[in-house]
């Protein structure tokens, strides 16, 4: 069976069991992954999400509530950018438990 690699990542911070900034840590753990294209929002810990984002050009941070439009615009611009280039969401897939 082909896995393919996530082409981007979108994710509340705020999650049970195993939240969105333990996600991205173990994302950026795994190998092939280091640049992958991550959105995190909350309404909650948005000292934590603009933290992050600050450290890692290949995250955004997006504080709730915000608009469709700014979730289209934020998507375009991380999967168009430049800096993704060396991020190939080609065959390699990625097991978070």
């Amino acid at each position: 069976m082909a896995v393919r690699k996530i082409d981007l990542l979108i994710c509340d911070i705020n999650m049970p069991q195993l939240d969105g900034i333990e996600l991205y840590t173990k994302i950026r753990a795994t190998k092939g992954y280091e640049k992958a294209p991550i959105i995190l929002w909350s309404g909650i810990d948005v000292t934590k999400g603009i933290s992050l984002a600050a450290k890692d050009s290949t995250l955004r941070f997006l504080r709730k509530p915000f608009s469709l439009k700014t979730l289209q615009d934020t998507i375009n611009e991380l999967v168009n950018a430049r800096f993704t280039g060396d991020y190939n969401p080609g065959i390699g897939g990625i097991d978070i438990k």
